[in-house]
């Protein structure tokens, strides 16, 4: 099982990043408080983006043993899928309608799924409990790498 704060966070991040969205003039949506980080525009984009590859890791790792979870480089999708002209209001949409849908996945996951493994090419193997966790923690770096382009610092922190 999972933590219900922990749900509630993935439920409510759509609408924190909509509110961060609304907070980011757009003259600074294509600022970077990073050379090497995504502007708020191409988060945005990322969001929407990777998404389906996180429900895609939990329904692998809930349907077969071991699973090598699918692992993509961020900054070559953020070229080959054009970030840089995203209409961040539209990707918040679709960031909104997938991540429904992948809290409706794990609300009705089972409790023993949770202990089900998969196999990250980096990071080793995770539970499904482990991902998600990842999924709320991944959240939370975006979510103050965009809020700090409202104050000017710069953001630092891990890969995918």
């Amino acid at each position: 099982m999972v933590n219900s704060y922990v749900l509630l966070g993935l439920e409510a991040s759509p609408s924190v990043f909509s509110r961060l969205l609304d907070a980011v003039p757009e003259d600074k949506w294509d600022l970077r408080s990073d050379p090497d980080r995504f502007t708020a525009r191409e988060v945005y984009a990322h969001l929407a983006d990777w998404e389906p590859v996180l429900q895609a890791r939990l329904k692998g790792t809930l349907e077969r043993d071991n699973f090598v979870l699918p692992n993509h480089d961020p900054g070559d999708w953020a070229i080959e899928h054009g970030y840089a002209k995203s209409n961040p209001i539209e990707t918040i949409e679709t960031f909104r309608r997938t991540r429904a849908e992948t809290v409706a996945l794990i609300r009705s996951m089972p409790n023993e799924a949770f202990k089900r493994v998969g196999i990250h090419p980096v990071r080793g193997h995770m539970t499904i409990a482990d991902q998600i966790c990842a999924m709320l923690g991944h959240d939370m770096y975006h979510v103050e790498q965009v809020s700090q382009l409202l104050r000017g610092a710069r953001v630092a922190g891990p890969s995918h």
